[in-house]
């Protein structure tokens, strides 16, 4: 009987940590993603200043 609710506890908690596990990687993909949205923005900031910054010395950038 004891074993029995042991096993019982230790299934319902392996359980618990299965969900808790399955939300921590979906966090961290969405973190990721995030991240990698967040480069690809600052990537596009520093192309459109370095354009902007051509054009004021002068330089058309689509000519480069």
């Amino acid at each position: 009987m004891v074993q029995e609710r042991d096993r019982e506890r230790l299934e319902k908690e392996r359980e618990r940590l299965d969900k808790e596990l399955e939300r921590q990687r979906a966090n961290a993909a969405e973190l990721e993603r995030d991240r990698q949205q967040q480069r690809a923005n600052d990537a596009q900031a520093t192309i459109e200043q370095l354009r902007d910054r051509l054009q004021q010395l002068g330089v058309d950038p689509d000519q480069i």
